[in-house]
């Protein structure tokens, strides 16, 4: 399982690096393109809530079954996805929306990542 510490760290270097691009200029060697900024802004992000959850004091146990509760409702909601030769894109992506499977599939790799 991972500990805050490792994370806290990850969590300096990324604002390290994001301190260090604001002096560059932009042409110069190391300096990142916005949507490398953005990518290690969303990561800073999804460790802050990684150390919070980690805060809490979770069990192993704990953890691995939540990641099954999480996988049988995935499943389960797959099932029911609009298939067929009519079913578009869009009409999946509505339905996952409105059944929250961003939000479950983001639990499910955040437990992953904390489990490791």
């Amino acid at each position: 399982m991972k500990k805050v510490q490792d994370i806290q760290k990850e969590v300096e270097e990324i604002n390290d690096e994001l301190t260090a691009n604001k002096k560059r200029k932009k042409g110069e060697v190391g300096f990142l393109k916005p949507g490398a900024v953005k990518k290690l802004k969303s990561r800073k992000e999804y460790l802050l809530t990684c150390i919070a959850y980690l805060n809490t004091n979770p069990t192993q146990e704990f953890i691995e079954k939540e990641k099954e509760r999480l996988m049988n409702r995935n499943n389960k909601i797959m099932e029911g996805t609009p298939t067929g030769y009519n079913a578009t894109r869009k009409m999946k992506r509505d339905y996952e929306k409105l059944m929250d499977l961003p939000k479950i599939r983001l639990q499910m790799k955040t437990l992953q990542f904390i489990s490791q």
